[in-house]
Parts: structure tokens; C-alpha cells; sequence
């Protein structure tokens, strides 16, 4: 096969590019494109394009782009974006972040897409009884889909927003929170099945490394832990009676937009996936408000068990308004985004110190509906103070 060069005689090319060669060949072209001196490299792509330096080809397992495959070391860009399926391996992104870049994982920035795909299957499962007895036809229903558009992809883009920003607040307190962090990944090594190996965690050894020099654990690390913490929350919720409890209610039917709730009440409270969706939302706002590890934390600290901290949760975020709280925070955080986020730190940690003095204080089984019944009228004229 003959492999053609590709002209880069255009000064501007040499000098996007920086390279000296007036002509390259295409393999050449493209890991010089990957090795840019950009801001963002996106990948949008099939395949894996970076590896870690200590990494072979073999392991990357993508022998097609074994030619134009760079080392993660090799790369020049500021931020990467991974719009395509595993663009970089595991080790190649802990690898390019300890070296300062900034990046997070495909199942990261890909979320959206998953997200999406998720809500209109629900959508559709809430609509089928209408379409089923009649009373809404196929065209009707698609039409109004067609309609839920927008509020759904609010919805998504906000829950992919505040799953990058819990991110970003664990990375801020990376050092400070690596004896939690250790300790999670070893509870969910024991308890829920992670691999150490395969999901490419440091070792402990290195982890040691990292504290002597006041480094933590890497984003694309925590948005691994991030998103098995998610899942084990949720599993341990619905294996609970949480899911059927009154003061979730709210989280379900918020989950729908308010078009099909009021088109097809009976099929949004009848979807046979209800439990399912309230312990998916409540892992997810959970996490993202505490961050990974917490839970473990007052599980490990009180020995209460995770649907016990959850049931605390949802008191706390009744009586303490933290939504109104966290929206304003973030509003701050939005109008001046070089700063630090010092607002969300302090809600972070108002949310741990109220959950943990319900889980100490008050008796159990908890009851969700008379601790906000108790509480959130003096405390709300405090708030309001």
C-alpha cells in the first residue's frame, strides 16, 4: 500500500501544528494533531488514541490505532474533552492529569447521551398505558415527546453539571480527603465487588507516595469512584424499603415534566420502574451533594448503614433547604468562576455535620415526615434570618 504525504506547507499549519516538516504523512498528521499545543483536544472519535507511557499497544486493546496512538506524557493540550468511547485509556488519563491536565473520564463526558436515552425510555414506559387503552394515540404521544424535548435536556445538561462539579469539589480537597478515600475504594472492594486492578486504582504503595507529597487522588480517579459509589448506593437502596417511603415521592414525580404528569397521571404512578428511578436520583443527588466517601464515612463513624444516611439526607435537605441553598451557592460559583468553592465546602459540610447529629440524636427507624415536621419551621426562620 502506498501511504501518500500530506502537504503542511502553509506557514500557519507548521505553525498550529508546531512542526518544521512541509509534508507528513497522514499517521504522522494525526499524532501531531493529538500532540498539538491546543487548549482542548476533543475526541468525538472510535477508538483509543492515548495510552500511558508504561503501557503497551496490547493493552490499550484497539489494535486498529496502534499507528497513530500517542503516550499521554507526549500530549500538549490544556483540557480533553472525551465525546467518544474510552479515547484514552484509564491509565493514560490519571497519567496526563498528575502531569496538570485537566480531563475526567469518557463515561463522564459522555453522560448526557446515556442520560437521554434513559429518560425517554421512562417517558415512553409512562405513556404506554395511555396508548395502550386508547386514550393517546401513537402520533399524539410522539408529538408530545416531541414537546418534553427541552425539559428533558435541561434536566440532563443540569444533572451532567452537577456530576462535574462534585468532581471538582473532591478534587479541591483531593489531599485533605485521601485517608476517605482509601478507605472507600477498600470498602467497595470488599463489600461491592470493584477490582482494584481492572478499574486501574492506585496502589497502595502509591497512594502513600501521594500523601508524602500532598497530592490526592486525580479527577478521572474520582470520577471512577464517583460512579461506583453511585451504583452501590443505589443498589443498597433498592435492596431497602427507601424507595417506598412518602418523602421520596417528590423525587419521582420531578422526574417527569409536568406535561405527561398531567396528560397520564396513572401511568407516571404506576411506572413499574418507580423504585428503580427513585434510588438511581437519590444515589445521584446524594453523591453529588457529599461527594464519594462520606457515606462510608458515618457508616464507618456511627455504624449506620447507607438507606439509614440516606433517610438523614433527605431530612436535612428539607429542613435545611439546600437545594435553594446549592443553587445559590452555584450561582456565585457561576458569576465569578475563578473563584474558589469555598460556598459549596460549607454546605458540604453543613450537610455532614446536621445528617450526622440526626443519625446520633433522634430515634430510630427515623421518620422522615415528623423530623421536618419538627424542624423546618424554626430552622426556616433561621434561614430566613
Amino acid at each position: 500500500m502506498v501511504c501518500r504525504q500530506l502537504s503542511c506547507a502553509a506557514p500557519e499549519i507548521r505553525t498550529l501544528l508546531d512542526i518544521d516538516a512541509d509534508r507528513l504523512t497522514p499517521v504522522e498528521v494525526i499524532k501531531v494533531i493529538l500532540r498539538a499545543p491546543v487548549d482542548l483536544l476533543w475526541n468525538g472519535g472510535i477508538g483509543t488514541y492515548v495510552k500511558a507511557s508504561t503501557e503497551t499497544h496490547s493493552q490499550a486493546a484497539d489494535p486498529a490505532n496502534d499507528a497513530v496512538r500517542v503516550n499521554a506524557d507526549e500530549l500538549r493540550c490544556r483540557v480533553v474533552g472525551e465525546g467518544g468511547n474510552l479515547g484514552f485509556t484509564q491509565r493514560a488519563r490519571v497519567e496526563y492529569a498528575l502531569n496538570g491536565g485537566r480531563i475526567n473520564a469518557d463515561f463522564i463526558d459522555n453522560a448526557a447521551g446515556v442520560a437521554t436515552s434513559d429518560r425517554e425510555v421512562n417517558l415512553k414506559i409512562a405513556l404506554e398505558p395511555a396508548v395502550t387503552a386508547g386514550d393517546l394515540s401513537l402520533a399524539e404521544r410522539n408529538c408530545l415527546l416531541a414537546e418534553c424535548a427541552d425539559w428533558t435536556a435541561d434536566s440532563v445538561l443540569a444533572d451532567c453539571a452537577n456530576q462535574t462539579l462534585a468532581i471538582s469539589l473532591a478534587e479541591s480537597r483531593a489531599p485533605a480527603l485521601m485517608n476517605q478515600h482509601e478507605r472507600l475504594v477498600g470498602n467497595l472492594e470488599q463489600h461491592h465487588g470493584l477490582d482494584r486492578d481492572s478499574a486501574v486504582r492506585p496502589a497502595r504503595k502509591e497512594l502513600a507516595a501521594r500523601t508524602e507529597t500532598g497530592r490526592g487522588l486525580t479527577r478521572p480517579e474520582i470520577a471512577m469512584l464517583l460512579a461506583h459509589s453511585k451504583n452501590a448506593v443505589r443498589d443498597e437502596l433498592l435492596a431497602s424499603d427507601v424507595p417506598d417511603s412518602c418523602v421520596f415521592a417528590g423525587v419521582f414525580t420531578n422526574y417527569f415534566p409536568d406535561l405527561v404528569r398531567r396528560r397520564c397521571p396513572e401511568g407516571v404512578s404506576r411506572h413499574r420502574l418507580a423504585r428503580e428511578i427513585i434510588a438511581t436520583e437519590v444515589a445521584d443527588r446524594l453523591i453529588n451533594h457529599v461527594g464519594p466517601g462520606l457515606i462510608h464515612q458515618l457508616e464507618e463513624r456511627l455504624g449506620m448503614d447507607t438507606p439509614r444516611v440516606a433517610t438523614a439526607y433527605a431530612i436535612v435537605r428539607a429542613v435545611l433547604r439546600v437545594d435553594e441553598l446549592w443553587h445559590h451557592a452555584t450561582s456565585l460559583r457561576n458569576a465569578r468562576p475563578n473563584a474558589n468553592s469555598r460556598h459549596l465546602q460549607v454546605i458540604q459540610g453543613l450537610i455532614e455535620k446536621t445528617a450526622s447529629w440526626i443519625l446520633r440524636n433522634r430515634p430510630h427507624p427515623l421518620d422522615p415526615r415528623a423530623e421536618i415536621a419538627r424542624y423546618a419551621e424554626p430552622v426556616g426562620r433561621l434561614l430566613d434570618a
